[in-house]
């Protein structure tokens, strides 16, 4: 492994590790207090799953559970949670009898915009701190690696139903 990257890579780690941890303290020690009732009631990982369903639309559960890198279970008690709160819809999967559609709910929606403004403030802050044109690098710089995170989750999804397919004619 070349240790000029492998230098990189840690020192990328802790500065993302880190300002994971800015946010998220922010958001636990009073900011979501501070917007309102709905916010105060969520967790950091209901808070995620809102942002996570809200950026694919309509989810079954076992997508849902992937997306969240959790169990099939798991992701069922907390689309059922969410669904209690009012944040998230549910409605029968018309390909699949068997299986439910969920979707963020207005409701949700408004308090997703609510997450996002406390979350997103940290950010803002820094951005701020850096200017106009760090900013801008800083952006394209994690639109890029964006791209190569999709290419990838394309290149797995395609070996993974080829790897279904060839199951299926054995």
């Amino acid at each position: 492994m070349n240790q000029h990257y492998l230098s990189c890579a840690r020192d990328i780690h802790q500065t993302v590790r880190r300002l994971q941890e800015r946010i998220t303290g922010q958001f636990i020690r009073g900011g979501k207090e501070a917007a309102g009732k709905a916010l105060a009631d969520l967790t950091m990982p209901q808070c995620n799953a809102l942002l996570a369903l809200r950026d694919h639309v309509e989810l079954t559960i076992k997508d849902f559970a992937e997306r969240l890198h959790v169990s099939a279970p798991s992701a069922s008690v907390m689309a059922d949670k969410l669904v209690e709160m009012g944040m998230v819809e549910r409605r029968p999967n018309p390909a699949d009898r068997r299986a439910v559609l969920i979707s963020v709910s207005p409701y949700g929606m408004e308090v997703i915009n609510e997450v996002e403004s406390e979350l997103f403030s940290t950010l803002v802050s820094i951005m701020e701190r850096l200017g106009e044109e760090k900013s801008r690098q800083w952006r394209e710089l994690y639109e890029s690696i964006g791209e190569i995170l999709a290419e990838d989750e394309a290149s797995n999804a395609l070996a993974a139903s080829q790897s279904a397919a060839e199951g299926d004619t054995e």
